[in-house]
Protein backbone atom coordinates (compact mmCIF):
# COMPACT_ATOMS: atom_id res chain seq x y z
CA UNK A 1 0.00 0.00 0.00
CA UNK A 2 1.48 3.58 -0.70
CA UNK A 3 0.29 7.08 -0.36
CA UNK A 4 -2.16 8.30 2.42
CA UNK A 5 -4.67 7.71 4.80
CA UNK A 6 -7.42 10.01 6.47
CA UNK A 7 -9.80 8.98 8.83
CA UNK A 8 -12.39 11.02 10.98
CA UNK A 9 -15.03 9.16 13.02
CA UNK A 10 -16.27 8.29 16.80
CA UNK A 11 -14.29 4.78 16.82
CA UNK A 12 -11.60 4.74 14.63
CA UNK A 13 -9.42 2.06 13.66
CA UNK A 14 -6.76 3.52 10.95
CA UNK A 15 -3.94 2.01 9.51
CA UNK A 16 -1.86 2.02 6.64
CA UNK A 17 -2.68 -1.22 5.01
CA UNK A 18 -5.24 -2.45 7.21
CA UNK A 19 -7.88 -0.74 9.77
CA UNK A 20 -8.12 -4.01 11.37
CA UNK A 21 -6.90 -7.32 11.78
CA UNK A 22 -9.55 -9.87 12.79
CA UNK A 23 -9.02 -13.03 15.01
CA UNK A 24 -7.72 -15.71 12.92
CA UNK A 25 -6.56 -13.53 10.50
CA UNK A 26 -3.41 -14.06 8.64
CA UNK A 27 -1.40 -11.47 6.60
CA UNK A 28 1.83 -12.66 5.44
CA UNK A 29 4.50 -10.58 2.54
CA UNK A 30 2.95 -7.13 3.36
CA UNK A 31 3.63 -3.48 2.65
CA UNK A 32 2.95 0.05 3.51
CA UNK A 33 4.84 2.79 2.44
CA UNK A 34 2.56 6.20 2.80
CA UNK A 35 3.70 9.46 3.39
CA UNK A 36 0.83 9.81 6.12
CA UNK A 37 -1.49 8.17 8.02
CA UNK A 38 -4.47 10.54 10.16
CA UNK A 39 -6.70 10.20 12.53
CA UNK A 40 -9.34 12.76 13.65
CA UNK A 41 -12.42 12.53 15.75
CA UNK A 42 -16.08 13.65 16.27
CA UNK A 43 -17.06 14.84 19.06
CA UNK A 44 -17.76 12.27 21.89
CA UNK A 45 -15.24 9.89 20.55
CA UNK A 46 -14.55 6.65 21.99
CA UNK A 47 -11.41 5.10 21.50
CA UNK A 48 -9.11 5.66 18.46
CA UNK A 49 -6.60 2.38 17.50
CA UNK A 50 -3.57 4.26 14.78
CA UNK A 51 -1.11 2.26 13.16
CA UNK A 52 1.29 2.50 10.30
CA UNK A 53 0.47 -0.56 8.95
CA UNK A 54 -2.63 -1.58 11.12
CA UNK A 55 -4.85 0.03 13.59
CA UNK A 56 -5.88 -2.83 15.26
CA UNK A 57 -4.63 -6.32 14.78
CA UNK A 58 -5.96 -9.20 16.79
CA UNK A 59 -4.35 -12.13 14.17
CA UNK A 60 -1.38 -13.12 12.71
CA UNK A 61 1.23 -10.14 10.90
CA UNK A 62 4.31 -12.29 9.44
CA UNK A 63 6.80 -10.57 7.15
CA UNK A 64 4.97 -7.34 7.34
CA UNK A 65 6.83 -3.53 6.92
CA UNK A 66 5.69 -0.33 7.24
CA UNK A 67 7.95 3.28 6.40
CA UNK A 68 4.96 6.14 7.65
CA UNK A 69 6.49 9.02 8.54
CA UNK A 70 4.31 11.01 10.32
CA UNK A 71 1.34 9.21 11.87
CA UNK A 72 -1.01 12.01 13.46
CA UNK A 73 -3.96 11.64 15.67
CA UNK A 74 -6.57 14.52 16.35
CA UNK A 75 -9.10 12.83 18.67
CA UNK A 76 -9.63 14.26 22.76
CA UNK A 77 -11.72 12.64 25.43
CA UNK A 78 -11.09 9.17 23.91
CA UNK A 79 -8.70 6.34 24.58
CA UNK A 80 -5.74 6.84 22.16
CA UNK A 81 -3.43 4.03 20.81
CA UNK A 82 -0.42 4.57 18.19
CA UNK A 83 2.60 2.63 17.21
CA UNK A 84 4.89 2.60 14.41
CA UNK A 85 3.48 -0.60 13.13
CA UNK A 86 0.33 -1.53 14.75
CA UNK A 87 -2.02 1.33 16.91
CA UNK A 88 -3.75 -1.51 19.20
Amino acid sequence: ASGTVSNTGMDTRTGGFAANGERDGNIVKSYAILSVVSASGVKGSTRSYTGGFAGYNDGILSGVYANVPAIEVNITGASDFKGALVGY
